[in-house]
């Protein structure tokens, strides 16, 4: 490098860094929390048997199952993400959704070498489990209904992006057809399971009636829902 270059390099401003805007920073901030508040530190893993992928199990981030108290915060950290005290249940749910996606992606993790299959299985296990952390069910009815709409979310998708790839128009039509039917599905699911977590409204009705002689008299009608 000449000594003129050199020079030339010291005359070049290099611009600070932006820093960022109020509402940009206001969005990190509330990313960060929402990222705390969904990962609660429960983890897919996949058992290993020998040479060959065995079944899905549910482990802490960052902790030993010796650690004291291990058993039963991980029950916890279970029951907050789906719903139930009961881990079958919960492990029920979740592998279906897994089996799904596997699946409609035909995939058959028998068929590749270990290392293959321990990564697509978890990667596969990740996204299902990130859906359920998001969505957290509350009780037995929404892990059913939860599960559900992963499913049918899941399926319609697939179904949407293989009508769009297919050559033939007649491929094309029944794909998308059997998409949008997923679609409804999916939506009627969502709105069952939407309407069991809002509360049910309720709306007092005061009728005030006044006669000639002062006398009030006051009524009262309790209504429920959007009932007329």
């Amino acid at each position: 490098m000449t000594e003129s270059t050199k020079e030339l390099e010291k005359k070049v401003e290099h611009p600070k860094p932006k820093a960022p805007s109020k509402e940009e920073a206001a969005l990190v901030c509330r990313w960060w929390d929402r990222g705390k508040e969904a990962d609660n530190g429960l983890k897919a893993v996949i058992d290993v048997d020998g040479e060959s992928i065995g079944s899905i199990k549910f482990a802490l981030h960052g902790k030993s199952p010796e650690d004291p108290g291990y058993n039963n915060l991980l029950s916890a950290k279970i029951y907050e993400t789906f719903g139930v005290y009961d881990r079958n249940a919960a492990g029920n749910a979740f592998s279906d959704c897994v089996n799904c996606f596997l699946t409609s992606s035909a995939v058959n993790v028998e068929l590749m070498d270990y290392d293959e299959a321990k990564r697509t299985l978890e990667s596969h296990c990740y996204n299902v489990l990130t859906l359920f952390q998001e969505l957290r069910p509350k009780d037995s009815f929404e892990l059913m209904m939860v599960t559900k709409v992963i499913i049918l979310d899941h399926l319609s998708t697939k179904e949407f992006i293989a009508g769009a790839c297919k050559g033939s128009e007649e491929l094309r039509t029944s794909r998308q057809s059997r998409g949008i039917k997923l679609s409804r599905l999916f939506m009627e699911f969502k709105e069952k399971l939407d309407k069991h977590r809002k509360p049910e409204q309720q709306i007092h009705v005061q009728h005030n009636h006044i006669y000639n002689e002062g006398q009030a008299i006051i009524g009262s009608n309790l209504s429920t829902g959007g009932g007329r």
